[in-house]
């Protein structure tokens, strides 16, 4: 059997190597935008607020370069609002631990009163016999 070789010339070979890199970043980008679906559900805006214009993010200007550097920041703003909620959450918890030690002062003072009152009365009716 005789072989043939297909010879490719050069600027159709880049053009096919420029495709192949144009469905890689499409397929990167597609991939990161499922990503930023998923974190979205994380951030959320307060009802009433003006979204912000959207500044460029790369030199490119291309897409799958801005849905990366998209991501990053989403990421970047997803771990923040986590050590935000944490400090909430040490916050609560300290709040809570100050209440109850509140209660519980205030809880030996009643008893503290209600003891001196019953020493006041005992000492009343001891010196009026």
């Amino acid at each position: 059997m005789a072989t043939s070789d297909i010879v490719i010339p050069n600027d159709l070979q880049q053009l096919l190597t420029e495709r192949q890199r144009i469905q890689e970043d499409q397929t990167q980008a597609s991939s990161q935008m499922a990503r930023i679906e998923q974190l979205a559900t994380q951030v959320r805006a307060p009802a009433g607020l003006q979204p912000e214009p959207v500044q460029l993010l790369t030199i490119d200007n291309l897409p799958p370069a801005e849905i990366g550097a998209a991501l990053g920041h989403l990421e970047a703003e997803v771990r923040t609002i986590g050590a935000a909620q944490q400090g909430i959450d040490q916050d609560h918890a300290e709040i809570a631990d100050i209440l109850r030690r509140a209660k519980n002062r205030t809880t030996m003072l009643i008893a503290a009163a209600i003891i001196a009152a019953i020493v006041v009365i005992a000492l009343v009716f001891m010196v009026i016999r």
